[in-house]
């Protein structure tokens, strides 16, 4: 490996992909859990889901891994839009005695099946291409320009 064309690859791809990504944020680029809920809202697609079904798993207290300790619950909540019922479900780290009788959904248009929660931290396809910008570009500069 030619390791003045890693780091000049490596600089380069930043010294691009940094004011580029920074625009996109100011511009309005955002997570795809995050503009459903946005838009729902302004849509007035929002849905008062109700807890169906709750089981409780207690976190193995030796694990290695730390998300393996915490207790959790497995969740499914039913909300019904124009007639249809439709089910969510998530698991949640245990942070109360018990999780919410009822949860706020927003979906997006003609999607009642793709609802989301406020503070959703689904971030979609194209969100995740705009993230994987510099490792991109670092291989075009490694490869075609450096190399």
């Amino acid at each position: 490996m030619n390791e003045q064309a890693f780091f000049l690859s490596l600089i380069a791809a930043l010294v691009v992909s940094l004011p580029i990504i920074s625009i996109g944020r100011k511009k309005g680029m955002e997570p795809e859990g995050q503009r459903i809920v946005r838009e729902a809202r302004k849509a007035g697609r929002v849905v008062q889901a109700t807890l169906e079904k709750s089981r409780y798993v207690p976190g193995a207290g030796g694990a290695p891994d730390p998300r393996q300790r915490e207790d959790r619950y497995w969740l499914t909540y039913r909300y019904t839009v124009d007639g249809v019922s439709y089910t969510w479900r998530t698991q949640a780290v245990v942070h109360a005695d018990a999780p919410p009788e009822t949860l706020t959904l927003y979906y997006p248009a003609g999607r009642p099946d793709k609802a989301v929660p406020a503070g959703s931290s689904r971030q979609g396809v194209g969100f995740g291409l705009w993230i994987l910008l510099p490792f991109i570009l670092f291989f075009v500069f490694y490869h075609f320009v450096f190399g």
